[in-house]
Formats: structure tokens, C-alpha cells, sequence
């Protein structure tokens, strides 16, 4: 449900009043709220109140309350002053053995899109932690995470995207086009090349997905894809060829860049028509 905009801004303009009154949980769950809202998004003056009424309120809140926190800046591309921030990978660090895959990569996810700092040892709790609990990381946890590693510039040891792959194999049917693209495109940014034999249940699974794929997750897609080293047959590459062509006035300017480059590293000339 989206509501109207006089109708948003007024909730807004109520909720900034009773900021002070909520507690710790309460201000988690409605931040998070106007965050999944389509099309709202705060003013500035909201958030800086937020932060000012919700900072002696963060050590109450769980770590999922916590991430959700986290994840909202970052859904409103609003980083906080560095302190906020501390505070809150804080709270999440003294609660992360409670977090789940969900958890984990909301978090991971929002601190790579907001660029903020972190530690060493931080990310070396979150690894541990992300390994313990890698039964409950879901298909968009998954692309997610290796997204925001690949963002980070942060490449965990071999063992642990080893993890993450195997979970992934198991989960792929569940993937969506954009996670699928976004997955491939992050381990080639990574420079890491998965076993032939996941690339090729891979290779597989995407090309059942090619005509649902939409704008750049074809270029992402390919360009992963060449840049892993993966073969790929001149029957894919043609059904490629064939949804691209159906969907050419969607697909960006990045998009096709990225297709061209792809394309040619595998030898690939399409029709010209």
C-alpha cells in the first residue's frame, strides 16, 4: 500500500513530533517502516532528529532492530555522522551472536552502499559469525552479501566464499534475475572463479531465467561471466542474443557497453539487422 503524499508527510510530521516519546524498538520499526514505504523518503530534518532521540535508545534495541536501523539510512542514502554509525556496528558487534543470515547481510549490505568505515576485527566477527549461521542466508541474502564484500573491496578468505557458494548452489532455483547478475558480477569484481561445476549448474539455471532478465543484468551477467573465465556455448550465447534484441530499447547505455565487451571476449558476432 502506498499512501498519498499529503497523507505520508503528515504520519511523518506526527511520528517527528513523538520521537522522543518512542522507545528504542518502537523507533527501529517505524524507521524501517517509511524505509520499505515505495517513493517516501524522509527530509533531512526527520533523520537528524531520529538520530538525536534514538541515540540513548540503541544499546535497548535488538541486533535485528539494530540492522534495520542501519539498513534504513542506507535505503534513504543518508549516512550518519560517524559517531551514529560506530554506535550502532557496536550494538550489532555485542549482539552478533544472535544475528541470522538476514541480519548479517542488511547490515553488511548498508555499510557498503553508505561507504562507512569499518574495522578489521569488526569484519572478522561478522565472518565468523556469517559462517555459524550460513544455514539461514536466503537467496537475496546471498547476492547481497557478496555484492556489498565486492563494494567494500573486501575479499574474505577463499574457505569462506567457498561457504557462500555452497549455499548457494543449494539455493539458486530461489534466485531472482537481478540476484543471479548481481552474484556473478560481484565474485568477478572479487576475482574469484568458482569450480567448473558450479558455474556450469550456474550457467544452466540462467539460461531457464534469460527472458526474464531485464536492463543491465544481462551486461552484469555476461560480463561475470567472461570475467571468471566461464564457457559458454554459441547456443546460450544465441538465446542471449535473441532476448537482448527483444528488449533493446530497455536496456542502458552501461548495459550495453557491457554486453558488447562480453560478447566480444567470447568471439561472439550477432547478426546485424
Amino acid at each position: 500500500y502506498q499512501p498519498r503524499p499529503e497523507i505520508s508527510l503528515g504520519l511523518l510530521g506526527q511520528a517527528r513530533r513523538q520521537l522522543h516519546a518512542f522507545t528504542g524498538p518502537q523507533q527501529a520499526v517505524m524507521l524501517h517502516a517509511i524505509a520499505t514505504l515505495p517513493k517516501l523518503t524522509p527530509y533531512r530534518q526527520f533523520l537528524f532528529d531520529f538520530i538525536m532521540h534514538s541515540r540513548p535508545k540503541v544499546p535497548g534495541m535488538s541486533v535485528a532492530q539494530a540492522c534495520n536501523v542501519l539498513w534504513s539510512f542506507a535505503k534513504f542514502n543518508h549516512l550518519p555522522e560517524r559517531s551514529y554509525t560506530v554506535l550502532l556496528t557496536t550494538e550489532i558487534e555485542r549482539q552478533i551472536g544472535e544475528a541470522q543470515g538476514p541480519q548479517l547481510s542488511m547490515c553488511m549490505w548498508a555499510l557498503a552502499v553508505l561507504q562507512a568505515p569499518v574495522d578489521k576485527q569488526w569484519l572478522a566477527k561478522w565472518t565468523r559469525r556469517a559462517v555459524e549461521a550460513m544455514d539461514s542466508f536466503t537467496a537475496p541474502c546471498l547476492a547481497h552479501t557478496l555484492w556489498a564484500m565486492a563494494h567494500m573491496g573486501h575479499a574474505p578468505e577463499a574457505e569462506v566464499l567457498e561457504l557462500l557458494l555452497q549455499r548457494a548452489s543449494s539455493q539458486l532455483p530461489t534466485f531472482s534475475c537481478k540476484e543471479m547478475s548481481m552474484s556473478i558480477s560481484a565474485l568477478a569484481t572479487l576475482r574469484y572463479r568458482p569450480t567448473d561445476v558450479w558455474l556450469q549448474t550456474f550457467v544452466e539455471q540462467a539460461r531457464n531465467r534469460l527472458p526474464s532478465f531485464q536492463n543491465e543484468d544481462y551486461g552484469l551477467m555476461l560480463w561475470g561471466l567472461a570475467c571468471v573465465g566461464c564457457p559458454l556455448d554459441e547456443a546460450w550465447l544465441q538465446v542471449l542474443v535473441r532476448e537482448v534484441r527483444r528488449k533493446w530499447g530497455t536496456i542502458s547505455f552501461e548495459g550495453l557497453a557491457l554486453l558488447a565487451w562480453g560478447l566480444a571476449q567470447y568471439g561472439c558476432r550477432p547478426e546485424q539487422r
